[in-house]
């Protein structure tokens, strides 16, 4: 597999979709820009000023287009990993596999950080792992001082 398939794959980032699609994009402009000019001297003055507006406007609807849908696809694909994270995080807390569970929970509270009951779940995963140590104690802490803010309605931050 290509290098910048992997690095898709696992840096899922817009940044990249919108660099793949205007490498793409420049590949169609140079693939089927201008055709080869027979009589390059009698062509030069029929197509010196001659740009294809049509052919312009195309590419850019479609540049727009592939940009929308990374952008949604990016969207989805997100969203899909953080339910899955809940879903998987919250089989293995309930099965006392506390380092799998604060993985799978922390992917969902990366993107739902307001979901309370996710958070303490959380927090007391990165407590019940062993052998304790200080950054586990450190998230746990962090996760349960937000989930009482949300719940007074004052949040600070950790």
């Amino acid at each position: 597999m290509d290098s910048l398939d992997v690095k898709y794959v696992n840096e899922l980032s817009l940044k990249l979709d919108l660099w793949i699609c205007y490498k793409t994009a420049e590949k169609i402009v140079r693939r089927f820009g201008s055709p080869a000019i027979k009589n390059y001297e009698r062509d030069i003055r029929r197509c010196k000023r001659y740009f294809n507006w049509k052919l312009a406007v195309a590419i850019v609807l479609g540049f727009v287009v592939i940009a929308i849908t990374a952008f949604g696809l990016r969207q989805w694909r997100r969203t899909m990993r953080a339910e899955s994270g809940l879903r998987l995080g919250t089989k293995a807390y309930e099965e006392y596999d506390y380092e799998q569970a604060a993985s799978q929970l922390g992917r969902y509270i990366s993107v739902y950080p307001n979901d309370v009951n996710a958070l303490l779940k959380y927090g007391d995963s990165q407590m019940n792992i062993r052998p304790l140590q200080s950054r586990n104690l450190q998230q746990a802490n962090c996760c349960l001082q937000v989930s009482i803010e949300s719940r007074t309605g004052q949040f600070q931050g950790c």
